[in-house]
């Protein structure tokens, strides 16, 4: 167990992979940070200074309000949960286990979903579901609960959405016209598709329609992308318009490796832990079950999926161990 305690707690995740990763939560947004800025220029310009400064003050009272909304939310659900006193009680055993004498540090919340998982919440709230509870091992549990401790190490969920904030004026309607070509053009291929199998008599299996939903943002985002080069070229040129373009649509692909790679390092601390073996287990069940029933194709999952797939996490894990185990 490779603990290292100092007078601010436990220090299970090295000073500079910390750095490393809220660096990179910040370098991949910068574009669109940048754009927001740019945008914000351009209303000065165009709208004058006194509708700038309503927008920026309401993204700086955004970011700030949500520390507070955070607060009440996550309070209010803790409340109104329906968590068993022994779901309780269980939870907090395996915590106490896990954390040490970090354990005060954090409040667990128990959320009423039949999804098997958990995830960590702003102001040090640490989520694990009703299901997750119901299925789990002992080992499983702490297994998750070690997994998600180290998201709170790595980087603050209060830093990420303070990020989404900042960046949101720009990514907020990129995104509307992203979902909305998206949702056009998932609306023409499966239309297309549902008139020629009815004329061919063909019954597509349900991966195929997976497949053609994880198309259509693939397209969307080409066509708003041509969209943006389209807009910004009278301001910077056609060569700097597509260079800024392709660096905006690079984001996306960015900030999932990032993810990726922060997945990878949770579950390293939750093998440091010695719970190797059981995060091993808690991702074939729950994990190989949601892939079963989202059967996409491996190359957007390792492109753009947030999370890696279950047999990369596994491989990660079992490497990790047999580096821990040599003399």
């Amino acid at each position: 167990m490779r603990r290292q305690q100092t007078d601010r707690g436990t220090v299970l995740v090295p000073v500079r992979t910390r750095l490393f990763v809220r660096l990179g939560e910040v370098v991949v947004s910068l574009p669109s940070i940048v754009l927001s800025g740019w945008l914000l220029v351009e209303l000065w310009a165009r709208l004058g200074y006194w509708t700038t400064i309503v927008v920026v003050v309401w993204v700086l009272a955004s970011a700030v309000y949500l520390f507070f909304v955070c607060s009440a939310v996550i309070g209010a659900a803790d409340q109104a949960n329906r968590a068993e006193p022994a779901e309780r009680e269980r939870l907090a055993d395996a915590w106490a286990l896990v954390a040490g004498d970090d354990a005060a540090r954090y409040t667990l919340w128990i959320k009423d979903s039949d999804e098997v998982g958990g995830y960590a919440a702003p102001l040090r709230h640490i989520c694990v579901t009703c299901q997750a509870l119901a299925v789990t091992s002992d080992g499983e549990l702490r297994a998750l609960l070690a997994h998600e401790w180290a998201h709170h190490l790595l980087v603050p969920p209060l830093l990420r959405r303070w990020i989404s904030c900042v960046r949101g004026l720009f990514e907020v309607p990129f995104g509307l016209c992203i979902s909305f070509v998206a949702a056009i053009v998932l609306i023409v291929v499966r239309g297309c598709g549902m008139i020629g199998n009815r004329l061919s008599g063909y019954h597509p299996p349900p991966a195929d329609h997976f497949r053609m939903g994880a198309t259509a943002p693939t397209v969307a985002y080409l066509t708003v992308g041509w969209a943006l080069v389209t807009v910004l070229t009278p301001a910077l040129g056609s060569p700097v318009a597509v260079l800024v373009a392709l660096i905006v649509l690079a984001q996306e692909p960015a900030r999932a490796q990032l993810s990726q790679q922060v997945e990878f390092r949770a579950d390293r601390v939750a093998v440091d832990l010695g719970y190797g073996a059981d995060m091993r287990a808690f991702l074939r069940a729950s994990g190989a079950a949601w892939e079963h029933t989202h059967p996409v194709h491996p190359l957007p999952v390792r492109l753009f999926g947030t999370h890696p797939t279950v047999a990369r996490r596994v491989a990660t894990i079992e490497a990790r161990e047999r580096k821990i185990s040599r003399p």
